[in-house]
């Protein structure tokens, strides 16, 4: 990948994930000194006005919320050819998905995850389970792969979640 820079302060490093309207790349904040994520709208909708719009107020609606579960939005650029970014915090970590397909990768049929990471930003617990239930689900669908995927929990709290989650799951 070539290097981008933006504004000679950021430099897009590699790309972390991509979805239906953008790419976000793991970054560098030369004027910082810090690893941001850098999310770049698709170039096909640089010419629609109302998606980089919408695009904008993300930008601006989460800027103006505070909490430890969001992430903080550090910046939004627009360049003069409707190419737009969103700079936010960045968080290390691996992602669900990516465990599974390893997992798959070296036959492994039963797979354990430890009590579900809420991380530094105590993501709720609740919404962490179904998130990490769904995911396997979906990838079970797919490639029909595990025998037993099996997720610890230590307390009463994370196991009644992880029990919602599964019965939400198998009712739709």
């Amino acid at each position: 990948m070539k290097k981008e820079i933006i504004r000679n302060r950021y430099v897009l490093l590699k790309e972390i994930g991509s979805g239906g309207f953008a790419t976000i790349f793991l970054s560098w904040d030369y004027s910082l000194e810090r690893k941001v994520a850098i999310k770049k709208i698709h170039k096909h909708f640089a010419s629609d006005s109302r998606i980089l719009e919408i695009f904008r107020m993300e930008a601006l609606n989460v800027a103006k919320l505070q909490h430890e579960n969001i992430l903080q939005i550090y910046d939004f650029i627009r360049t003069v050819d409707n190419v737009c970014y969103i700079v936010m915090e960045y968080v290390d970590g691996t992602d669900l998905s990516k465990i599974l397909k390893i997992a798959k990768e070296k036959n492994i049929k039963t797979i354990s995850f430890p009590s579900i990471s809420t991380g530094a930003y105590r993501f709720p617990v609740e919404l962490a389970s179904k998130i990490a239930l769904k995911e396997c689900t979906n990838f079970i669908k797919k490639y029909n792969f595990f025998e037993k995927i099996v997720f610890v929990c230590f307390d009463d709290y994370t196991f009644k979640s992880y029990i919602n989650a599964y019965e939400t799951i198998l009712s739709k």
